[in-house]
């Protein structure tokens, strides 16, 4: 379909029609962002935020988490914190490329690596707040400047 300000096209790859489109124009292309999609992101992560205060909160009340120590010799609980350690260590890859001042990427280091998906969705959410209503996909996912 093609309009004044150049070509569009609708990708289907896995999200609905309406929420991701890539366009070209003369000044380049990137993923375009709207509303619908970043409302989306935007409660996708505060959900997860959400929930994630409930169930640390409601495991806290119930159990100090210093006294677990009798479990962390089942093999499953060890798979399941290395697997959720190597995807902290996976999402703080991006924010050491997407931070550029050295005491950012210490700081979330710390948090990602102490509070995990919390940290995690605020850093998200961050993001997502602070994109301009024309944002890409650039924009959310590269430094500032690229």
């Amino acid at each position: 379909m093609l309009n004044t300000f150049g070509a569009r096209m609708r990708f289907y790859r896995g999200f609905r029609k309406h929420e991701i489109h890539q366009v070209s124009t003369t000044c380049g292309s990137g993923w375009v962002i709207n509303m619908k999609s970043i409302t989306f992101l935007k409660l996708l992560f505060i959900v997860i935020l959400i929930g994630m205060l409930i169930v640390t909160i409601k495991a806290s009340l119930y159990e100090n988490v210093f006294k677990v120590g009798r479990i962390l010799n089942e093999p499953w609980v060890i798979a399941t914190l290395w697997d959720a350690y190597c995807g902290f260590l996976t999402f703080y890859v991006w924010v050491v490329y997407k931070e550029t001042k050295w005491w950012a990427r210490i700081l979330w280091f710390v948090m990602i690596m102490s509070l995990g998906n919390i940290a995690m969705a605020v850093y998200m959410l961050i993001q997502l707040f602070r994109l301009p209503v024309n944002a890409t996909m650039k924009d959310l996912l590269l430094r500032k400047g690229n």
